[in-house]
């Protein structure tokens, strides 16, 4: 960007018509190309070659069974957030290493920095990168489940589980873990009890609710969470507000 400048400063000053003199056609076209060089610069600093810019993505084992990513192993176009800039563009999203991986236009397969990555989307999951030094959960991507005043987010991950007396050979094993956002602090859940023990001061209303709706919290826990938690910021709205 400097050299831009200092190019462009020294053409205007060459062609720059004496003091007193009006105004020529090659300063009009000076202005002119100062404009749209800043303007081209512009365009350039939002493109994807501003996402081109982190290490190259090292894939594992062929031979492991299964893949690294969610919510499968192809790319998908998505949305994402980088640098304060907004791009569409086709990803994988490793939750093994939980980075987000692009294809280089060259061919090859780049990770992005994971810390300048605040929110993406891939198949209408919306996830947002946490920095967590505070709080009883790790850094990293959470799948915002639910935003409301109460939230719900899901960390998703893989972990890679070695077939003993196999050398090289493994699975890759999917787990979630659940986090409710209430008051500013982030409360771990996994079952109907631990649940309803952080959304406590609803209890009753929310245990009923269960049961009037037939929700099945075993068969199908990510449903069941999103339903209790939107039941729960229905239930805690001001009394003309709520639907």
């Amino acid at each position: 960007m400097m050299r831009f400048l200092i190019a462009l400063c020294g053409y205007s000053l060459f062609v720059q018509p004496a003091s007193g003199q009006p105004a020529n056609k090659d300063s009009l076209f000076v202005a002119a190309a100062t404009r749209s060089a800043i303007a081209q610069h512009a365009r350039v600093n939002n493109t994807l070659e501003r996402l081109y810019n982190g290490p190259e993505y090292i894939s594992y084992d062929r031979r492991l069974t299964g893949h690294a990513f969610f919510p499968n192993d192809t790319l998908q176009e998505s949305q994402v957030t980088y640098e304060g800039g907004q791009f569409t563009v086709p990803l994988l999203y490793d939750i093994v290493k939980d980075e987000v991986v692009v294809v280089h236009p060259s061919g090859y397969r780049m990770a992005l920095h994971s810390d300048r990555l605040p929110t993406f989307t891939v198949q209408n999951h919306t996830f947002i990168r946490l920095d967590t030094v505070k709080q009883a959960l790790p850094t990293g991507f959470y799948d915002l489940l639910y935003d409301g005043p109460t939230q719900l987010l899901a960390r998703r991950t893989k972990v890679i589980l070695v077939n003993p007396g196999s050398f090289g050979y493994g699975i890759y094993d999917p787990r979630t873990t659940y986090y409710i956002r209430r008051n500013g602090h982030y409360f771990p859940v996994k079952t109907r009890r631990a649940t309803l023990a952080v959304l406590a001061d609803r209890r009753k209303q929310l245990s009923a609710y269960l049961r009037q709706q037939k929700i099945r919290f075993k068969q199908a826990p990510e449903t069941a969470l999103v339903k209790l938690v939107q039941q729960y910021d229905e239930l805690t709205k001001p009394l003309g507000t709520r639907h």
